[in-house]
C-alpha cells in the first residue's frame, strides 16, 4: 500500500507548516503500518527541516524512535518517481481537475486530506 499524504499548497512558512503537519501524519499511519523503513525524496536544503520534523514525531512518540529514514535524489533512488507521479495525481484531483487518480485501485493508494 502507498500512502500519500495532501495539503494545499501554501506560501513561505505556511507552506512549510504544512509539509509537516503531512510528514506527522504519514509518521503515524506508517507507525500504524509496522514501517521500519522511509526514503524521502530530497530537497536539498529543506532536508533539514524534514529531519527535525521527524525527530519531533519521534520525541513524541508519533513514529518509533527506531525508524530508520534517508533523504535520496530520484536520480539516484528511481522508485521515487512513483510517488511523485502519484502526488501529481492527487493534487490535481483535489483541485478538481482530473479524475485520474479514480483510476489507481484504493488498495495501493489512500488520499489523506490534511488541512489545517
Amino acid at each position: 500500500m502507498t500512502l500519500l499524504a495532501y495539503s494545499r499548497v501554501l506560501r513561505g512558512e505556511r507552506q512549510e507548516r504544512a509539509r509537516a503537519l503531512c510528514i506527522e501524519r504519514m509518521l503515524w499511519d506508517l507507525r500504524e503500518m509496522g514501517v521500519s523503513e522511509i526514503v524521502f525524496e530530497s530537497r536539498d536544503r529543506g532536508d533539514n527541516k524534514d529531519a527535525r520534523t521527524i525527530a519531533n514525531a519521534q520525541r513524541a512518540g508519533v513514529v518509533a524512535k527506531t525508524v530508520r529514514y534517508r533523504f535520496e535524489r530520484p536520480e539516484r533512488e528511481p522508485i521515487l518517481w512513483i510517488p511523485d507521479a502519484i502526488a501529481g495525481a492527487a493534487s490535481a484531483q483535489v483541485a478538481g481537475e482530473t479524475p485520474y487518480l479514480d483510476q489507481v485501485p484504493e488498495v495501493l493508494v489512500r488520499l489523506v486530506v490534511v488541512d489545517r
